[in-house]
């Protein structure tokens, strides 16, 4: 490609080669490298111009996708949140009742109940609403297994061992626990149920409000 400094090259060339008419020829070189110049000017103008509406059109479309996903994210992490607090709220609820009736197999300070008629009918009274409130909530933990939080499933699963583990104790030995296990069912165990509710009633609330990031 010729450019200025060639055009201005050859018409010095020219000049030196006629000698008189060298006014002339300079100012047409000029005139010419003018002319020239210009043109080039507005071809690189287009050019740019050209190159500018590309670039913009393709950052527009790329802002525009990244706005769809936006869109896209909050609505899955809203539909998430409703149906992840609907699933925990049931939980929570079977959880309560399983805690209450299990619990209720061994009440604190009930070691001086008596064997009369009525002992019978208080042991299958304790362990039938135990079956009942125990029943719920192992329905409720499997069947949403699949749709909450893996590391909230395996807490509710120990807490399920617990409940297991005083009603085999409640199943074999009724309320004449040997002596060196009392500690386990009547303090122990209890205990374990509590912080183990505590610590998941915690860990859920965190994990609600981490999914409140869409706008409401």
């Amino acid at each position: 490609m010729i450019i200025i400094k060639d055009v201005i090259s050859i018409a010095s060339a020219i000049i030196l080669s006629v000698g008189g008419s060298g006014a002339i020829i300079i100012a047409l070189s000029k005139w010419f490298g003018q002319i020239f110049a210009s043109k080039l000017l507005e071809k690189d103008r287009r050019k740019y111009s050209l190159e500018m509406e590309e670039l913009k059109h393709q950052y527009t479309k790329e802002i525009n996708l990244i706005n769809a996903n936006i869109d896209k994210s909050t609505h899955v992490t809203k539909q998430q949140y409703d149906k992840e607090f609907s699933i925990y709220l049931e939980i929570w609820e079977a959880l309560g009742t399983a805690i209450i009736s299990t619990q209720n197999l061994y009440p604190f300070m009930d070691t001086n109940i008596k064997k009369d008629e009525h002992y019978e009918q208080i042991l299958n009274d304790r362990f039938n609403q135990f079956i009942i409130g125990f029943n719920n909530y192992s329905n409720a933990i499997t069947k949403y297994a699949p749709f909450y939080e893996e590391r909230f499933y395996n807490q509710f699963i120990e807490l399920r061992k617990l409940f297991t583990q005083q009603a085999s104790w409640f199943q074999i030995y009724a309320l004449d626990v040997p002596d060196d296990s009392r500690k386990e069912v009547y303090r122990d165990n209890p205990r374990k149920m509590v912080e183990l509710e505590e610590s998941l009633q915690k860990q859920i609330r965190e994990h609600l409000k981490s999914l409140q990031h869409f706008e409401e």
